[in-house]
């Protein structure tokens, strides 16, 4: 029994391991993202910030704070649950800011060079796709 007991704490501690090096890969790539565009890699470490700066080299800074006033209307609606007209309001509101996070996504495959395809990988495996991006070969072509 306490056999198992040494080869679950090893798998779990190796598990750990593994997911701090991937989190640090996350990091490394998100900084390289920020200095490929000219920005101070140091951005990409400040919640909130990031994803202003990430907004301003990819699209717009008014994008942003739509995204920003929508998220808060949203939350602010859904805090009221006894009104219908809330719900509703607030799923609109989810809904209009999940659309500017998948355009953004897609800008940001853009800015980089490339299409379509590429934007599904950042939509639907994105660390994957960040790492590749930033550790890769991969250019800041500019808005487009």
């Amino acid at each position: 029994m306490s056999e198992f007991f040494a080869w679950l704490l090893s798998a779990g501690l190796w598990a750990l391991i593994l997911t701090i090096l991937f989190y640090l890969l996350q990091i490394i790539a998100q900084w390289k993202l920020f200095t490929k565009a000219g920005e101070g890699g140091w951005k990409s470490l400040i919640p909130v910030y990031n994803y202003y700066t990430l907004f301003k080299i990819t699209w717009s800074r008014t994008a942003f704070f739509i995204l920003a006033a929508l998220l808060i209307a949203s939350a602010l609606f859904f805090q009221n649950t006894d009104s219908s007209f809330c719900q509703i309001g607030g799923k609109i509101c989810s809904a209009l800011a999940s659309l500017i996070t998948i355009i953004e996504t897609y800008k940001v495959s853009k800015a980089y060079g490339h299409g379509f395809p590429y934007f599904l990988g950042l939509l639907f495996l994105e660390p994957l796709f960040v790492m590749i991006l930033g550790l890769g070969s991969s250019r800041y072509v500019g808005k487009s």
